[in-house]
């Protein structure tokens, strides 16, 4: 569609991307690994984009591959909204299913005022969860999830089970999902 605007005359052009594609691979993890993301980027611009819009993109980093404006939006204000409006803060504790997604998280905490929980996953091999083990107390609490992508949500179905396992009084998810166009999807019963 870029290429499409470009022939046509399009003085300028912005590529409004909510869900950027190979945002996963933003970086070298072993030798001769591809940095896809990066090719995304060159993909983007090569076929004319002025201006990139993409939101909640898995690392920040990435805008730094383009070499023209790009503007990477946060949900963040959404989900704190909803949150508020919907849910009991003083009985909420936010969970992260995953290590990386710690500082987004806390950060949601923080300004819910709310408690923070940390789940540590192992993987043997991707999109293959291994152990998950649980830091933090949500006996009695409603955890809610919050999670940046998910391709199978193998990940928030094991988290949802260690929560429930761990006395959650329920289970809610907030994520972005690949396989659909809903920035925001509210979980009740997971399998």
């Amino acid at each position: 569609m870029i290429h499409a605007c470009k022939t046509a005359s399009a003085r300028r052009i912005t590529a409004v991307i909510p869900c950027y594609p190979y945002a996963r691979q933003d970086k070298k993890d072993k030798s001769r690994a591809p940095i896809s993301a990066r090719l995304i980027a060159n993909m983007l611009q090569t076929a004319g984009a002025n201006h990139i819009i993409t939101m909640d993109l898995h690392a920040s980093q990435i805008q730094g591959f383009f070499n023209v404006p790009c503007d990477n939006l946060y949900a963040e204000p959404s989900v704190l909204r909803w949150i508020r409006e919907n849910m009991n803060v003083e009985d909420c504790v936010i969970v992260s299913p995953d290590a990386g997604g710690a500082k987004r998280a806390t950060s949601i905490a923080d300004r819910l005022n709310a408690s923070f929980a940390l789940i540590h996953k192992e993987r043997p091999r991707p999109n293959v969860v291994g152990r998950m083990v649980l830091i933090g107390e949500v006996r009695d609490k409603v955890a809610i999830l919050v999670d940046d992508m998910s391709d199978t949500c193998g990940t928030l179905a094991k988290a949802a089970a260690l929560l429930q396992a761990n006395q959650a009084r329920e289970v809610c998810s907030f994520r972005q999902c690949r396989r659909f166009d809903k920035m925001l999807t509210r979980c009740r019963s997971l399998p």
